[in-house]
């Protein structure tokens, strides 16, 4: 979503209500005239402009949010990672033949937000990225029945295989 979009929607909508607001309260009072900076409004007149224009502001918001693509500059390349077959091979060594379908995916993601973590120098979310793949995989290796003394020794050999590849 484009970032000006919720701006002009808050706008249009506050615009929508006060405009509402004084039809109700001074339509009650039976108020027929508005003065606003010094120049005198028909009620109807006001009512009809604000109401229109948040309106109006509404469906420019949401047209802008339809029509105009909005993609956010990034100040790191995101590098396309794929295992190559060695370490696809290590890793099917590693883990045996359990399904790795939701381990790879993970590994993946593992893969992008490590390199840019490292690209930045954010060594805290590298820390955590790495705290997260092994959480991850720990809990996907105890679905499988796998002894719990050896997933640790799985985690280790994946985890230094990753950061070899990353360096």
């Amino acid at each position: 979503m484009h970032p000006i979009v919720p701006i002009i929607m808050a706008i249009g909508a506050i615009s929508f209500l006060v405009g509402l607001f004084f039809l109700a309260r001074l339509g009650m009072q039976r108020i027929k005239e508005i003065n606003v900076f010094g120049k005198v409004y028909t009620l109807w007149r006001f009512s009809l402009a604000s109401i229109g224009s948040g309106f109006a502001l509404i469906m420019l918001s949401v047209l802008i949010h339809q029509n105009v693509p909005y993609t956010p500059a990034s100040d790191v390349t995101q590098a396309e990672f794929t295992q190559s077959g060695v370490s696809d091979y290590e890793l099917g060594l590693i883990l045996g033949s359990i399904d790795r379908n939701l381990i790879d995916n993970y590994i993946a993601q593992f893969q992008k937000e490590y390199y840019n973590a490292l690209v930045t120098g954010d060594k805290t979310t590298a820390e955590l990225l790495l705290l997260e793949l092994k959480y991850n995989m720990r809990t996907e290796l105890e679905k499988h029945g796998i002894d719990p003394s050896q997933i640790e020794e799985k985690i280790n050999h994946v985890v230094l295989l990753l950061q070899a590849q990353q360096k």
